[in-house]
């Protein structure tokens, strides 16, 4: 009995999906997704994934602020860093990648760390986002201080400021305040600038999953299917930095 029930929701889904592709994607698409990811980077790529699919409706949500799929209505999230809930379904859709930087001010005042073993030394700006923010990884393969890329360490931070905004954590690297842990694609501008100077760089500072998660279903909406797809095409071509 259960086989038949299999076949038959089987069946149901490919119906389903023929019926949609059949016929000009329409429909609203609720998404939501961190905020200063969502403005910096995602923000273009909507805007060109509506061009393309003029029909679909999409409310979008750019918050730092966990949200809850289900019971907040919402199609699917952008998340990135390590995924908590485990009943959501996840499709990977890239990597972000991590810079330690800070301006040319604290270092001409501070100096410059040369090791990650130094970084308990100075002063640390925190980023509350992070999964473990009073923690920052480093892969050294075998703590010889060649960086490596191996075994991963996590080191102690500390710091007076703390924020829960990223932007805000590069404002105050760049005003000289400290050492910060930024996405790649909220640092790029200011270390093209010279505003700030990136750290470290012998050691690698391991990447953020980027993912789209969303309920699990029998059948995943076409519209939401074809977002998805355009997401992990960009995203592959053009890596967030």
């Amino acid at each position: 009995m259960s086989g038949s029930k299999n076949l038959l929701d089987a069946f149901e889904t490919l119906d389903a999906s023929v019926r949609e592709s059949a016929t000009t994607p329409t429909g609203r698409l609720k998404i939501s997704a961190p905020g200063s990811f969502g403005t910096v980077v995602l923000s273009e790529v909507l805007v060109a994934f509506a061009r393309r699919y003029p029909l679909i409706e999409l409310d979008v949500s750019f918050s730092d602020r966990s949200v809850n799929i289900v019971d907040e209505g919402f199609d699917m999230a952008i998340r990135i860093g390590t995924l908590s809930d485990s009943s959501l379904v996840a499709r990977k859709l890239g990597e972000v990648h991590v810079r330690i930087a800070a301006s040319p001010v604290y270092l001409e005042q501070f100096g410059t760390p040369q090791h990650w073993r130094e970084m308990p030394q100075h002063q640390c700006i925190i980023d509350t986002n992070f999964r473990d923010p009073w923690h920052w990884p480093f892969a050294d393969g075998d703590g010889d201080g060649d960086g490596g890329g191996g075994e991963i360490v996590t080191v102690p931070v500390r710091g007076r400021l703390r924020f829960a905004n990223t932007e805000a954590c590069l404002q105050a690297a760049m005003a000289g305040l400290g050492i910060a842990r930024l996405p790649g694609f909220i640092a790029a501008p200011a270390l093209q600038r010279g505003e700030i100077v990136r750290l470290l760089e012998n050691f690698d500072t391991p990447p953020l999953g980027l993912f789209a998660v969303y309920p699990p279903a029998r059948h995943l909406a076409h519209r939401a299917r074809l977002l998805i797809d355009f997401l992990v095409s960009h995203f592959t071509r053009f890596p967030p930095a």
